[in-house]
């Protein structure tokens, strides 16, 4: 067998390969772990949508501590020709083309509209699988305001 000569340059040149071979596969981990907490989150909420609970429970928490008593009222899809960049954007065009009721208040990706009956309802915006497919979940809000005194 031959000799090895171990130089400088290549110590430090192995010393790089593993460095790279490490972050390769520390950026693999990572990735591997984020889509199975994207496949989670979609796993459970389409467990709450199938027993017809809220999708954003804490909302409801900040405003009654009561999120059992409310329920999916209607899930609505729709598609657009051109892309919508991000829920924002969902719910503003939900808004303005679908929207049949009053709208009481928008933040962002959530509204509060009023029937004509006065019945109050949450409306949450969000993806439907690309940015040409969209949703946007109607949910009763009634009592919350009263059980929030």
């Amino acid at each position: 067998m031959g000799s090895v000569n171990f130089t400088k340059k290549n110590v430090l040149d192995v010393i790089r390969l593993q460095r790279k071979i490490a972050h390769s596969v520390i950026l693999t981990v990572f990735v591997v772990l984020d889509y199975v907490m994207i496949v989670l989150v979609h796993i459970m909420t389409r467990i709450m949508q199938i027993k017809g609970l809220c999708m954003s429970e804490l909302k409801y928490c900040l405003y009654c501590q009561d999120c059992k008593g409310h329920r999916v009222v209607k899930t609505l899809y729709w598609s657009t020709e051109e892309p919508l960049n991000d829920n924002t954007d969902v719910l503003q065009d939900w808004l303005d083309h679908y929207m049949p009721w009053e709208v009481i208040l928008v933040d962002l990706t959530y509204a509060e509209v009023i029937d004509e009956e006065g019945q109050r309802y949450s409306v949450y915006a969000g993806g439907n699988g690309d940015f040409y497919s969209h949703m946007v979940e109607i949910v009763s809000i009634e009592g919350i305001y009263e059980n929030s005194k």
